[in-house]
């Protein structure tokens, strides 16, 4: 698992980012999120609410749907849910926890309209080797 993290860590551009998660996405749950007992969703899922956060809520990198399944549970929704991998996407329609899912580069603008949203979430995506704070504005 630390090589994978450490693969993860080491992306340098957006394909190699697709490249990585694209052989990762099936057996991301399993062999990541379960094996090293990956929290921050529930943690992040648990600030949002806390903070008085509703829906709708977009989950920025959403990978296979971790946050956007902690938030579900807290009852938050609509949740919607945006990640660069079509790939880890596809795993996370799979549960059936967001109202919509679509591909999309945190670096550019989103196809969402302005104020669609009552807020937004991420979950391990501003990290190294992925999205820095360049995507923030």
């Amino acid at each position: 698992m630390a090589q994978a993290l450490e693969a993860a860590y080491g992306l340098d551009t957006p394909d190699d980012n697709i490249a990585l998660y694209r052989d990762w996405a099936r057996t991301y749950d399993a062999a990541f999120a379960e094996e090293m007992d990956y929290v921050l969703p529930m943690h992040v899922a648990e600030a949002y609410r806390d903070g008085g956060g509703t829906g709708p809520v977009i989950d920025l990198g959403a990978g296979t749907g971790l946050c956007g399944a902690a938030l579900r549970t807290l009852g938050i929704s609509p949740v919607t849910a945006t990640d660069l991998s079509e790939e880890m996407l596809q795993v996370a329609e799979g549960k059936g926890i967001y109202d919509r899912l679509f591909t999309g580069n945190l670096l550019d603008r989103l196809p969402v309209e302005d104020g669609a949203f009552a807020g937004a979430v991420s979950s391990g995506t501003f990290t190294h080797g992925h999205v820095g704070p360049e995507a923030l504005p």
